[in-house]
């Protein structure tokens, strides 16, 4: 859900969403008329040119399939080895299969049987050099404690488009190594 409102934010648009129990829930998505001479067949112009291809292997850790997927796509879209983990135990595995080898942790923060917080904290204990972008759609970080104000850790903040995600962690992925 917070992908799709991203996209229909950065359209211009409006998500409308209510749900009863017992009835269901109805998502209402509204974006602006098309002027009378586009042309549906053409295709739009692109704003930003194609992605720069990057290089590198990604962690990829995220608990909700639908944000997973896109955040995937997006990366692989640029060249990136994306390893998936739909949790921090799987996360926790792929990292051991694959010492060393991975450059970048993109976890969510909040999941349900550990912060990503903790998660980074742990691998980095593991591999000090490994750089962390951090994600969340939590806008109160009081929630998330004090882990997060105090790390070294980067924050992106949901909902992104794919073009957003690339360019973070291509910030990310050039910036210096963390020491170990």
């Amino acid at each position: 859900m917070s992908t799709a409102y991203g996209i229909v934010k950065q359209s211009g648009g409006s998500i409308d969403l209510t749900s009863e129990p017992g009835v269901g829930t109805t998502v209402r998505v509204c974006l602006p008329m098309a002027s009378k001479d586009a042309d549906p067949h053409s295709e739009r112009p692109r704003s930003h040119g194609p992605p720069r291809a990057l290089r590198g292997t990604v962690l990829l850790v995220e608990d909700e399939d639908a944000v997973r997927l896109v955040a995937k796509r997006s990366l692989d879209h640029v060249g990136l080895t994306v390893l998936t983990a739909s949790g921090p135990g799987e996360a926790l595995l792929l990292h051991e299969q694959h010492p060393d080898e991975i450059d970048l942790l993109l976890s969510d923060v909040v999941m349900p049987t550990m912060s990503g917080i903790e998660l980074a904290r742990r691998l980095v204990a593991r591999q000090p050099t490994l750089r962390v972008l951090l994600m969340t759609g939590h806008v109160d970080e009081e929630r998330l404690g004090d882990g997060l104000a105090s790390s070294r850790f980067e924050v992106m903040r949901k909902p992104f488009t794919p073009n957003d995600l690339r360019e973070r962690v291509r910030e990310a992925l050039s910036g210096p190594k963390p020491r170990s």
